[in-house]
């Protein structure tokens, strides 16, 4: 037999005789655009060439403003080069659209509004002191209570079928109209409309007898009979 030496052997573990190389850490700072903000803000934050709607703080996680009944908008809108705008006008937009769909096209939608509410938010006249840069205006709008056609307000809704699709949908229009072959700027920014339900009025509740006494009544209300069984050799059992 060769000979060898054992391995020593302790309570404590030795140390790897290898060493673990780690990489060099890296960092990267992306360029953000204006249009890119909106993913990565923590408000709601719709854009144009020149102008921002911000309606305020994410929440619920949602990638959408929602609203609930008789909801209120509340938000800012800040627009560049003031003194060149001739009026802004605020729309609030709501379509029942249904739409075939053909081979995985769709074909041949047909739309319903359901919304169409305006107000307007600014208007130049010859008595407005207008000043050149940028301009903040506070929004406050209500969502209203009926739709077009005086019937509540339906909530937000998608639903895909085989051949066809249905949904309802709303958003926030902005409407920037300037000066002379200026463009007009709009920014669209879409929100789910979910109201909470609750039953008309409260349900009438119908007094039900209770289960033991209708079993008992029914059992005593049966007309008993008596009658003998023979089981041979003369015994009767009744």
């Amino acid at each position: 037999m060769d000979d060898y030496t054992l391995p020593l052997y302790s309570a404590e573990p030795h140390p790897p005789s290898y060493a673990v190389a780690t990489s060099p850490t890296l960092s990267y700072t992306p360029s953000l655009t204006l249009s890119d903000t909106s993913f990565m803000s923590t408000n709601f934050v719709f854009t144009s060439k020149s102008a921002v709607l911000d309606l305020g703080p994410r929440t619920w996680g949602a990638s959408t403003p929602v609203y609930g009944h008789r909801g209120l908008i509340e938000g800012t809108l800040d627009v560049k080069k003031i003194d060149t705008v001739h009026k802004i006008i605020y729309v609030l937009v709501g379509r029942a659209t249904t739409t075939l769909v053909r081979e995985g096209i769709p074909v041949a939608p047909q739309v319903i509004s359901v919304l169409d509410h305006s107000a307007e938010v600014y208007r130049r006249s010859s008595d407005t002191t207008v000043t050149e840069g940028s301009q903040r205006f506070q929004l406050l709008f209500e969502l209203p209570e009926l739709s077009s056609d005086d019937l509540p307000l339906p909530p937000s809704f998608t639903r895909r079928l085989p051949g066809m699709v249905g949904e309802i949908t709303y958003e926030i229009q902005v409407d920037i109209y300037r000066r002379g072959w200026r463009s007009h700027e709009t920014i669209k920014a879409p929100f789910l409309y979910l109201p909470r339900t609750a039953p008309p009025q409260e349900p009438q509740l119908v007094q039900l007898p209770d289960s033991a006494d209708w079993k008992l009544r029914e059992y005593l209300e049966l007309d008993w009979e008596t009658f003998r069984i023979n089981r041979g050799r003369g015994t009767l059992v009744q």
